[in-house]
């Protein structure tokens, strides 16, 4: 099911979270509420995506260009939040300094978890848990409540579990039975 809720209304609903009395219109607007919105939100929603959890629909994969004065470095995609593996050798190995990677793999595939403003395919409960991480953040920021902060940071972890665990179940393949066709047994 596709997330049909904004970026604003992502930032208002975590507003009502920490009962603020704020909401905001676009991410230009100019009081604490936008201001902290529009610094706090990108970075609430890569903190959702830099777990331990490799989620499938935040999952993608890249060819790798080539930088043309290295030995065996390629430009890292600027939308990666974490690695994951390489996709084209399952014998390649790599590492990364800054913003490049090295391997031997001629022509790497990099499979990554990428950050993305659009939460389009993000399920409820991960929209609800980037709402929590913003909350939280913005429990300090706009009313100096810790103890707030740490409650909406506790819903957050239970809600990243919950996405994880929902996300494992949708990656485990069934188990297939091989049935006998009445063409095959024909022959």
């Amino acid at each position: 099911m596709a997330n049909p809720l904004s970026a604003i209304e992502i930032c208002n609903t975590a507003l009502m979270y920490i009962g603020s009395g704020y909401s905001i219109d676009s991410f230009e607007d100019e009081d604490p509420a936008g201001r902290a919105c529009r610094l706090q939100y990108p970075q609430s929603r890569r903190d959702f995506l830099d777990n331990d959890h490799p989620f499938s629909f935040a999952t993608t994969r890249k060819k790798l260009a080539k930088i043309a004065d290295l030995d065996n470095g390629y430009q890292l995609p600027a939308d990666m939040i974490k690695p994951l593996s390489l996709a084209d050798d399952a014998r390649s190995t790599f590492h990364i300094e800054r913003d490049i990677l090295y391997t031997d793999s001629a022509s790497p595939v990099l499979i990554y978890i990428h950050d993305s403003p659009d939460l389009t395919w993000f399920p409820p409960k991960a929209i609800s848990a980037v709402q929590f991480i913003l909350a939280s953040k913005l429990a300090i920021i706009l009313k100096s409540d810790e103890a707030k902060a740490r409650s909406l940071q506790e819903m957050a972890r239970q809600l990243i579990e919950e996405v994880a665990k929902s996300d494992i179940k949708n990656l485990e393949m069934p188990d297939f039975t091989m049935n006998e066709s009445s063409l095959l047994g024909a022959r």
